[in-house]
């Protein structure tokens, strides 16, 4: 939920890039960091918002996509640019609709495994209708 932020020292971030592929783009590197937090004794805190997230609990809240953006847009265009997490839930309160303009955007996910990677991509198929696929890869998994 967009309401939430992780902190992590800039030293402790800066050994989760050293130790991460070159190429590996931030929001990977802060995967990582979560990955390796217990390994390299980091330590991370969380400000995040309190109490019920009521009608945001399935909202999606954050800038990856253009989706996303066009959301975002339309949030500081109802409330300015000064707003808090109880304008932002009355707002969706209201205007229920917003959320559906990224609710197909998947977020994106490291895996462990082939397998779960197949499982995630199965779910996002079928958003976006592809039954057939989804058969087809059923019947591969199955063989």
């Amino acid at each position: 939920m967009g309401f939430n932020f992780d902190i992590m020292e800039t030293e402790a971030l800066k050994k989760v890039v050293d130790l991460s592929e070159k190429d590996i783009r931030i929001e990977r590197r802060v995967y990582r960091f979560f990955d390796l937090k217990d390994k390299l004794n980091l330590k991370i805190g969380e400000i995040g918002s309190e109490g019920d997230y009521g009608v945001l609990k399935d909202a999606r809240l954050t800038l990856d996509t253009i989706e996303d953006y066009a959301l975002l847009c339309a949030v500081f265009d109802y409330l300015g640019t000064d707003f808090d997490f109880k304008a932002v839930k009355r707002l969706f309160e209201e205007k229920p609709w917003l959320k559906f303009i990224n609710s197909k955007v998947v977020q994106k996910k490291l895996f462990n495994s082939i397998e779960e990677e197949i499982e995630e991509a199965k779910k996002i198929l079928r958003l976006q209708e592809l039954n057939r696929v989804v058969e087809l890869l059923n019947n591969i998994q199955n063989l």
